[in-house]
């Protein structure tokens, strides 16, 4: 009897086990279970300082704000049942849904959003952001320390109501609000983690149609059905296991080998992965920036002939069919409320090869510098793909027009972005992604690489300016010596026009603000500010044993809400 009596605890050890397993949504223990590979670790969950592709697409399947972005790229409402717009349109009122509440089962209210609102613009540690939500009535001044949180445009007029105002009309608000950092908050549990909000399990609160149950660093984060979620019979019954171990170099042979379902593939292995569903988008720029703080580089001329030395199609028959050349700032992913960006403003002239202007402006910009030729000079850009060949081809361009030598150097990504982060650089090939659909908030990126020179001079140095600390390298041995006079430079004049345009376009319908940010983006090209050089397309493969998963031009911006499998 003793010995049956200790088999049957045995087997009931192990089915109690494996239930828990299964429960527990180990890798591959569930048959609705959707596998698919990010690739790399998740340091953060706190949606108003998310900054990665990966942060990104954990929010937006765990949190869900006022509105949310439907498959044709339109904001939708969301957790607002309805809203209203005033007269003048400056004042949005949102009615939230009834009963809605967070993953521990306590509600959600307006002043959720309120206190989310607030922390975008803390003056000791803005919103990456903030930008963004800056047409909020009193941001600049609560950014600044200059008014308290409570002066913000956002209150809560009850549990249920919401009203945001505005400074001033903004068209393009609504999708806006689909954004992480317009998320909300909930002001108790935040101030319950001491400052360790979204940087653990036990320190989120989640209230969109997923949660996180597993956060396993280096291995995989486990997405499971908020049992909370207020539209939870809409949702299927699968759970999701995003994998963080494997490089997205082998998500191609993941997918074939039936170990994934699903993730971004390279082009190169579009081949042997025919016959799986893909989709794709043209959604990246990439583009030449010159370093803003460098006096050489503020010199329009210089610039100029730079620009036109760029003979893109020198290069295109070697580029693969995932890149393709162009002499234009917006890729063909944008959209205007659910309107192609590039059919609503078809007219925009591109930068071209001139070899004689280049030459021309060149010579102008050194003659005005006092130089004979450019300090040394050195062009960064991404070691992965064809960027560092494509880049060679620049070096040779400007090598033979212009007489211009410019050293390569290619980095791995953590490096490349650690550079521009600090400014040490002269010029890199910057890619640029579309973060939503509206291509102006890619233009203000963009505007963030024209110089300031309305900013006050360094102080002076007690060591030889290197160019970590200047932008200009200090000469070599038998080089002239470094003398840089005062360039010629319109760009706070430029500047402000740009601002101008880009706030006009806010105010106006998706064909009207379409001409606005085309006259922002032919000011940038017309004064050599940023250069085009490509688009690249990405790709996503699913298997075909799983559908409904949403992908999105934009990074980050993948649903699972309806996903399945066969």
């Amino acid at each position: 009897m003793q010995k049956k009596h200790r088999t049957d605890l045995f087997l009931i050890f192990f089915l109690i086990l494996g239930f828990l397993l299964t429960g527990c949504g180990l890798p591959g223990s569930d048959d609705n279970l959707i596998r698919y590979n990010i690739s790399a670790n998740v340091d953060n969950l706190d949606p108003q300082y998310v900054s990665t592709a990966n942060e990104t697409l954990l929010i937006l399947n765990c949190f869900e704000g006022l509105m949310k972005l439907d498959e044709n790229g339109k904001p939708i409402t969301a957790l607002a049942q309805r809203y209203s717009l005033s007269e003048n349109k400056r004042v949005y009122t949102f009615y939230l849904r009834e009963d809605l509440k967070w993953s521990d089962g306590e509600p959600l209210t307006a002043k959720d959003f309120v206190f989310g609102f607030s922390r975008i613009f803390n003056p000791s540690s803005p919103s990456p952001s903030a930008e963004n939500f800056m047409g909020i009535e009193n941001s600049k001044e609560v950014l600044s320390g200059q008014l308290p949180a409570s002066r913000l445009g956002v209150r809560a007029i009850d549990e249920r109501t919401l009203e945001i105002r505005l400074a001033e009309p903004d068209s393009f608000f609504l999708e806006l609000l689909t954004s992480p950092a317009a998320m909300p908050c909930q002001e108790d549990f935040f101030l319950s983690c001491n400052g360790r909000y979204g940087l653990s399990l036990n320190s989120i609160l989640f209230n969109g149609p997923f949660v996180m149950t597993t956060w396993k660093s280096g291995r995989y984060i486990g997405l499971r059905i908020n049992e909370n979620y207020y539209d939870l019979e809409t949702l299927p019954t699968v759970a999701v296991n995003l994998y963080t171990i494997r490089p997205a170099e082998e998500n191609a042979q993941l997918l074939l080998e039936d170990r994934s379902d699903g993730g971004p593939v390279f082009y190169n292995d579009l081949e042997s992965i025919e016959g799986y569903p893909v989709e794709n988008f043209q959604s990246t720029s990439h583009i030449l920036v010159f370093n803003p703080d460098n006096p050489a580089f503020q010199d329009n001329d210089i610039r100029l002939g730079m620009c036109y030395a760029i003979n893109r199609q020198f290069f295109q028959p070697t580029m693969e069919e995932n890149l393709e050349i162009t002499n234009l700032l917006i890729p063909p992913a944008a959209s205007l409320l659910g309107e192609p960006y590039r059919d609503l403003a078809p007219n925009i002239t591109g930068l071209v090869y001139r070899r004689e202007a280049a030459k021309e402006h060149f010579e102008t910009g050194l003659n005005r510098l006092e130089l004979s030729k450019l300090p040394k000079s050195s062009i960064i850009c991404l070691e992965t793909g064809q960027h560092r060949y494509l880049a060679g081809y620049l070096q040779r361009q400007w090598q033979k027009d212009l007489n211009l030598y410019i050293n390569l150097e290619a980095l791995n990504e953590t490096d490349f972005y650690r550079r521009l982060r600090s400014g040490d650089y002269q010029l890199a090939i910057l890619p640029v992604d579309l973060e939503q659909p509206n291509p102006g908030i890619m233009l203000r990126q963009i505007c963030g690489y024209l110089p300031n020179p309305a900013l006050p001079p360094a102080e002076e140095e007690t060591e030889s300016p290197s160019a970590d600390d200047s932008g200009i390298p200090e000469a070599e041995p038998g080089e002239e010596p470094v003398h840089i006079p005062q360039p010629y430079s319109t760009a706070a004049e430029d500047r402000q026009t740009l601002e101008r345009y880009l706030t006009i376009a806010n105010k106006e319908n998706a064909a009207e603000a379409a001409q606005w940010y085309a006259k922002t983006e032919s000011l940038l090209l017309e004064k050599g500010y940023v250069a085009p050089l490509y688009f690249e397309t990405h790709y996503f493969a699913v298997s075909p044993k799983v559908s409904g998963i949403w992908f999105t031009p934009y990074p980050g911006y993948i649903s699972f809400q309806n996903a399945k499998k066969k």
